[in-house]
This record gives C-alpha cells, structure tokens and sequence, in this order.
C-alpha cells in the first residue's frame, strides 16, 4: 500500500538514482515502451556507499506521479537534472512531502468544504505568491471515510513535512473539538 512520498530524494543518493532510472528508460526505450514508468528501490548505505536495488518497474502512473504533477501545475518550474532538484521560475528549489492514506475516524463528516476552511483558517493552504502550502486531494472520500490525500509543498524537505505534521495536528484539535 502506498503511504506517502517526498521529493527530491535525499541529496546523497538522488542523482545515483536518477542514473539509474535513465539506464532503465534506455532499455525501456529500446524494448518500445512507450509513456510513463516509476521505478520502485530499495536503497541502503553499505558504509559509505549507498546501494540501489530495483525491485519494481511500473508501467503507469503511480503514487508519486499525482504529487509530482501537482507540483509541476500549481508552481510552473521545472525539473533540473543536474542538481535532481526541481525549481520555480525564480530558480528557488521546491521539495514536497504527499500522502494519498491522511487519515481518521474523527474526520468522518467532514466536508471537503470544512476542510478546506481549517487549512485557510491556521494559514495552511497553498499560497501561490509563496508556492508553499498544502494542496488537497481524494477529498471524496472525507466525510464518508475520513481519508483524503495532501500534497504539501516547501522550501525544503524538512519544511514540507513540518506543513503536513501542522495539518494533521490541526485537523485532529478542529475534529477532536467538534
């Protein structure tokens, strides 16, 4: 089951990986493949060095297409691969934590309109002058289920998930009061 995902990788392996999936997008290509692919590793650190294990090639999208491509509509930058980093137009790195499983009983009953008010009440939502904020999704499921998905985008790694940590704080003080 997917659970959640950052992006970038970790600066200490995120290039080693990106060689990688270009490696495999050129036997990809050779074999007439054609459209998007997600690689799944394993990676750990043998000493100093990290290793990668492939363990899974999918030929869909996948879980991290979704918060990519959020990323990419809701911030107009690009991916830079010399640096595995993904920049705005003003050159400055975004990094975001996503998860599609954000989940509770207390949110039951919850409507997508209630959530969305919480996030702009506690200056939680996307702010596109700042392009920082969360960005909500698979909202349909709330108040039935109360599920939903968050793509929480930051200046950095550790920043994106300070924005999901506050969400889910919140939305658990709003619901428990509610």
């Amino acid at each position: 089951m997917f659970l959640s995902c950052t992006f970038p990788a970790d600066a200490e392996y995120r290039l080693e990986i990106q060689h990688i999936g270009e490696r495999i997008s050129d036997v990809l290509r050779q074999r007439g493949v054609i459209g998007r692919f997600g690689v799944d590793f394993v990676s750990t650190k043998q000493g100093e060095q990290w290793d990668h294990c492939a363990i899974e090639i999918n030929l869909r999208k996948g879980g991290t297409t979704h918060p990519f491509m959020m990323l990419q509509f809701l911030t107009d930058g690009d991916y830079d691969p010399e640096t595995g980093l993904y920049l705005t137009p003003s050159g400055d790195p975004r990094f975001y934590y996503a998860s599609d499983n954000v989940q509770s009983p207390l949110y039951r009953g919850l409507s997508p309109e209630d959530l969305i008010d919480i996030s702009v009440m506690h200056q939680l939502h996307f702010h596109s002058t700042e392009q920082r904020g969360v960005v909500f999704h698979l909202i349909s499921a709330l108040s039935e289920f109360g599920k939903f998905g968050a793509v929480c985008i930051a200046e950095s790694a550790q920043q994106a998930r300070v924005i999901y940590d506050d969400t889910v704080r919140i939305l658990n003080q709003e619901t428990q009061n509610a």
